[in-house]
């Protein structure tokens, strides 16, 4: 049931069987359907989550109701609100599977275990949000910088199963851009590959 998860961890920090046993004892597996919530905008984040079969998004939703994509996460991601995990504040954003997915969480009261128990856990986690601020940074300067057509490609590059999987509407808004501009530039581009 937690063979993707190990194997995962144990790619940054060796684990012995033991300490693989006990890491286990604080998981939390979680199935989620097409369109469940995982988070809800205005809750608590209280976990962190590893998706070892599915697709999940977080967005936010502004005032005039429409919905913006923060993250896309498909399978050995991993997703959660760490300010509102850390503040026990409320979350600003949803976090909703796009696909029947399964997910493994732990939960914050069992964080501070795993550290006290397995201090290579704080490393861990040190590794995978230094890898994501850094992903977070590379995207912003590349949607300040980058022409939507450069940037619709990366993600291609780094999700190349991604418009399969996600409507063309939740692409476009991972992008910044409308539907309709994802429509024309894609359109652009299989021009330019077939002439």
């Amino acid at each position: 049931m937690f063979d993707r998860i190990i194997q995962h961890v144990q790619q940054e920090i060796a684990l012995t069987t033991d300490e693989v046993t006990y890491f286990t004892t604080l998981l939390t597996p979680k199935k989620l359907r097409r369109r469940e919530h995982l988070l809800r905008a205005g809750k608590p984040c209280d976990f962190i989550a590893y998706v070892s079969r599915g697709l999940l998004r977080s967005f936010t939703t502004d005032a005039a109701g429409a919905e913006h994509v923060l993250h896309l996460a498909p399978e050995d991601f991993w997703l959660d609100d760490l300010n509102s995990l850390l503040s026990r504040q409320p979350s600003e954003f949803t976090i909703e599977a796009l696909e029947d997915s399964e997910v493994v969480l732990i939960l914050a009261q069992h964080l501070e275990l795993l550290y006290d128990r397995l201090p290579a856990f704080e490393r861990f986690f040190r590794l995978l949000n230094q890898n994501s601020y850094i992903r977070t940074q590379k995207r912003l300067l590349c949607a300040k910088d980058w022409p939507a057509a450069d940037r619709y490609q990366e993600l291609i590059r780094q999700l190349p199963t991604i418009e399969q999987r996600v409507a063309q509407h939740q692409i476009a808004s991972f992008l910044g851009i409308t539907p309709e501009s994802l429509s024309r530039l894609k359109k652009g581009l299989y021009e330019q590959q077939h002439t």
